[in-house]
């Protein structure tokens, strides 16, 4: 084979230094809104000429000093951006908004106006639910990484729908059961028949300054920031306090100033408050959680049934559960209390035999999830770029938001079969692409990716990541394409097949070239002695683990088969050991809550292309007999 791709040049380098930001007159960002028109008196209050011709001129001039401000009036979301990246110098927005956009710049002093809260809000008669009780509400807002940190805190399930504005309209729609918004005096909640369940924060308009621009202009920003104060000030010392000559701006209009915060600087200065959060990356603070399977404890006391009543098939478990000589390996292992073999000797040795390639090549995780983590680490640094194929699992995306990389999608067929045409035209690597992941058989919907599709792909300039966690179900696999190309990765698992989701172990097939700087970065404890001893029994017993494989796949056929017959369905074959159901003419969400009442867990994917799909993984022949029967009752 001709080699297109070597990986040395994807891994991970140092960055290349920044270059020095050049010296620019200051700039203010000023909000559209609301804010605009007390920011325009704040300035004329300053002394600025003029100021009501910032609205055409753009461009005041300070009265007593030869400096020169420069004024832009942009929506207020877009103010922290303008800092952040320095178009602006200093900008004034409402916390609310610097609290969601989460921006990389200093907040050195409220200014007291522009008062108002965030609160949570509903129809009356929702006000005094129980909403921990609700499986799960939709919440519409302008506010959606505040609105879904504030919910996570009340351990509430919510589905976040984002709006850019008429937030109150949206329970009267049907749209959200709740909204998340801005009020004053309360008069919008009031005349959309709202009423307020939760304050998530109070706000006001603060000062924020870029932080080049503060290291290069200090001295000038410190004597805006004073000139602001004593402004502000001065209101707060009350009436008559002040001798204001002709033309000097009635302060008494201007709002009051309760408090003042200077956020701690490498350069000195006041010490103030600042919270934990303030010091989170801010990507991972707006990241949007992984949404699990509920466990089944929590499930039973939600519904009120006995655990052994509920038939779950929404995980994707072997229903046979481990191999008896996994459990008994358990059992009679006596060395737990010594730390784990780091390089897993005796089980990547096991492990050549089952899947025909030299241990060398081998690497095993606490899951294949950490193996998905690992590989990204390796390769990505902030800003670089992975390919992702969805609809698909959801860990790939998941783990380069962790990682600060961007996802390019390239979404699949209707069919959900793999684009390859789309993935070599979106690969130009403009954004820096360097792994492609391609999940096969791909999870939610049991298809392949064949053989030739792959080798098309493998001639990319990039590492190609296959995840065959389902592969014994399919009978199909390329782990043996591994040793002849330096660019595929191959991942495994044991949760599957062999019934150890719950000790977390999985395995990759690297090339020597990867696997090497694998290594490196690899947690050297990471597989604990209970799932080594587990896996190694269970390869000694292929043959009984194979043969629950069958069971399971000849109970997909037949499951595929009977869910055909129902006109509300339509069954997507599958190479799996689940069946991805569309569901025609009835809400999808509604027809798991159903099953969910019968007793019965499936899977349903609140994502865009799966809204109306429900996925059912293979369970027993009772299982089935079961799920048959609950969907008889909906016909």
């Amino acid at each position: 084979m001709t080699e297109t791709c070597s990986p040395a040049p994807l891994l991970r380098c140092s960055p290349a230094p920044l270059l020095p930001c050049s010296l620019a007159p200051l700039r203010v960002a000023l909000p559209k809104g609301r804010l605009l028109q007390p920011c325009l008196d704040l300035f004329r209050s300053l002394g600025c000429k003029d100021v009501m011709g910032i609205l055409s001129s753009r461009r005041l001039v300070w009265e007593e000093s030869e400096q020169g401000l420069s004024f832009m009036i942009v929506r207020p979301t877009d103010v922290p951006i303008y800092v952040e990246h320095g178009a602006a110098d200093l900008g004034i927005v409402g916390r609310d908004v610097l609290c969601e956009e989460q921006r990389d710049v200093y907040e050195p002093m409220a200014l007291g106006f522009g008062r108002c809260r965030l609160v949570v809000a509903g129809p009356p008669e929702i006000k005094d639910e129980n909403l921990h009780l609700r499986h799960r509400l939709r919440v519409a807002t302008k506010y959606p990484r505040l609105t879904r940190q504030h919910f996570l805190r009340k351990g509430i399930s919510a589905e976040v729908v984002s709006l850019s504005g008429s937030v109150e309209l949206a329970p009267q729609v049907g749209l959200a059961d709740l909204i998340v918004d801005i009020i004053d005096t309360g008069r919008t909640l009031r005349e959309n028949n709202l009423a307020e369940i939760d304050e998530i924060m109070s706000s006001e308009a603060c000062l924020i300054v870029n932080r080049a621009s503060h290291k290069l202009r200090l001295r000038e920003i410190n004597q805006l920031m004073r000139r602001i104060a004593e402004v502000i000030g001065t209101r707060d010392q009350g009436p008559g306090t002040r001798d204001q000559g002709p033309g000097t701006p009635d302060l008494l209009d201007y709002p009051t100033r309760d408090h003042r915060t200077i956020r701690p600087t490498r350069e000195g200065g006041q010490m103030a408050e600042f919270t934990v959060e303030d010091l989170l990356r801010p990507d991972i603070y707006d990241m949007e959680e992984y949404t699990p399977i509920e466990p089944l404890e929590v499930l039973s006391a939600r519904l009120g049934l006995p655990a052994e009543r509920i038939i779950k098939l929404d995980g994707n478990e072997n229903p046979y559960g481990p191999s008896p000589r996994a459990l008994a390996a358990l059992a009679d292992y006596r060395g737990y209390h010594i730390y784990p073999d780091p390089e897993q000797t005796l089980l990547r040795e096991a492990i050549q035999e089952y899947v025909g390639v030299d241990k060398a090549h081998v690497m095993f995780g606490h899951g294949s999830d950490e193996l998905i983590d690992l590989i990204m680490r390796l390769f990505l640094r902030p800003g670089d770029a992975i390919i992702n194929c969805p609809p698909t699992f959801g860990m790939y995306s998941f783990d380069a938001a962790v990682c600060g990389a961007q996802v390019v999608e390239v979404p699949r067929r209707a069919d959900f079969s793999l684009d390859v045409e789309a993935i070599l035209q979106s690969s130009k690597f403009k954004l820096g692409e360097k792994l492609l992941f391609i999940n096969s058989p791909n999870n939610p919907d049991g298809s392949l990716t064949s053989r030739e599709d792959l080798l098309q792909l493998l001639e990319l300039p990039l590492v190609v990541v296959v995840d065959e966690a389902y592969a014994e179900f399919s009978g199909a696999s390329v782990v043996d394409l591994v040793p002849e190309h330096p660019n595929l990765i191959v991942l495994r698992t044991f949760s599957k097949w062999a019934g150890l989701a719950g000790l977390r172990l999985g395995y990759g097939v690297f090339p020597l070239g990867i696997i090497r700087h694998l290594w490196k970065i690899k947690q050297p404890y990471n597989v604990n002695v209970a799932a080594q001893a587990a896996a190694l029994a269970s390869l000694e017993d292929l043959e009984y683990l194979r043969a629950n494989v069958q069971r399971m796949v000849t109970e997909r056929e037949r499951l595929y088969t009977e869910l055909g017959k129902f006109d509300f369905l339509h069954p997507y074959p599958s190479r799996s050991n689940f069946i991805l159901c569309r569901v025609l003419g009835r809400d999808a969400r509604e027809f798991k809550l159903f099953l969910e009442r019968e007793g019965i867990l499936v899977r349903y994917f609140d994502k865009p292309g799966l809204r109306d799909c429900i996925r059912i993984s293979v369970g027993k022949p009772e299982q089935t007999d079961a799920l048959l029967v609950a969907l008889r009752k909906m016909i």
